[in-house]
């Protein structure tokens, strides 16, 4: 289950992640590949109205089981997304996009719904980082440092 896999990129981002984002009471953040909301549950209790999108229907299943009152939906980023323009104060997307073969189109909707004021919010693992094979490896030990030189303990 994603939700016990210690993945070691929101581990080292998550602090760093929520701090950026700084959800504040009353804002409309869209948590972009939202996963089972993970951020979606943090970005809630520091008040804001979150809406998460996936487009796991099985990742969105556990979120909607953890928090009923937030608004999942199935999506995928390749398309357009299904809000109008200037819906949001903030759209957060951690981890997701390096997995995508064209970054216009989510880049470009992202632009597109959130408010002229407002913020995007986005994280993809540093270049220089040795994760190779780690989403899949059986072999869940591994060693986390602050730093881009991380090496897995042999």
């Amino acid at each position: 289950m994603y939700d016990a896999d210690p993945n070691p990129h929101t581990a080292v981002e998550e602090e760093d992640v929520v701090d950026m984002v700084a959800a504040a009471p009353g804002e409309h953040i869209l948590d972009a590949a939202c996963g089972t909301g993970r951020y979606c549950r943090l970005f809630q209790t520091r008040g804001a109205q979150v809406v998460g999108i996936d487009f796991s229907e099985g990742m969105l299943r556990v979120a909607r089981q953890k928090m009923p009152t937030v608004a999942f939906h199935c999506v995928d980023l390749t398309g357009m997304l299904p809000f109008p323009e200037a819906s949001f104060n903030k759209v957060n997307c951690a981890q997701a996009l390096k997995h995508l073969p064209d970054l216009t189109i989510p880049l470009a909707e992202f632009a597109r719904v959130v408010k002229p004021s407002g913020t995007i919010t986005f994280s993809v693992t540093h270049p220089e980082m040795d994760w190779e094979d780690y989403e899949m490896s059986c072999d869940t030990s591994f060693y986390l440092a602050g730093e881009s030189d991380c090496k897995a303990l042999g």
